[in-house]
């Protein structure tokens, strides 16, 4: 409901709104509706493992009506590890992503491993700790 009043106040239109359970691998009813429905966006607030078969699945779609997705409960670490082919093109939500290239990253990554002396991967809750 909180994302359906976002949407209507920028003048978007919600079209479709699917729940699959956590470990939910059956991604039918999203394929079915994208191809139906043709989305400008899928917002995804999917949480856990079924987020893999979402990404499979619409990898599975024609090209002719490949939509980004914008997902909201997917980290840095488990996006990279469906690989390139999967996630390219799509948007992430995230409290942090060691990914990002700028010198206030760059020098906080320094700092964190430095202070670890090792290599680490960081999370918010390193971040928040740190």
């Amino acid at each position: 409901a909180a994302i359906a009043r976002v949407l209507e106040l920028f003048g978007a239109e919600l079209v479709g709104e699917i729940y699959v359970p956590l470990t939910g691998k059956d991604m039918a009813a999203i394929t079915d509706a994208v191809q139906q429905t043709r989305p400008d966006m899928i917002l995804n607030t999917i949480n856990g493992a079924a987020n893999s078969a979402l990404f499979d699945s619409l990898q599975q779609l024609p090209e002719s009506i490949w939509t980004p997705v914008l997902s909201f409960s997917l980290p840095e670490s488990v996006a990279k590890s469906f690989g390139p082919e999967l996630i390219r093109g799509h948007f992430l939500s995230w409290s942090y992503f060691e990914a990002l290239d700028n010198p206030a990253n760059h020098a906080f990554l320094a700092r964190c491993r430095a202070q670890q002396q090792r290599t680490l991967i960081i999370l918010q809750r390193t971040c928040n700790n740190f």
